[in-house]
């Protein structure tokens, strides 16, 4: 786990169980949904966040640090 591979899994991975349980706690107040309108749109910031910034940080931990 002392790798930078094993801690970028561990963060998207471990951590991202806990995205999961904040998402689903959010489902259930009706805050995101797969409905059109608001709900939709939360969930995609969300989800859409999530990907951007592992897309960000997998860039600079394993492609810039190499440069």
């Amino acid at each position: 786990m002392d790798t930078p591979l094993g801690m970028f899994i561990f963060l998207y991975l471990g951590m991202g169980a806990i995205f999961v349980v904040g998402l689903v706690y959010a489902v259930r107040q009706g805050d995101v949904g797969l409905a059109r309108g608001r709900r939709r749109r939360n969930l995609v910031m969300l989800v859409g966040g999530l990907a951007v910034y592992l897309a960000l940080h997998g860039f600079f931990q394993f492609v810039a640090a190499d440069l």
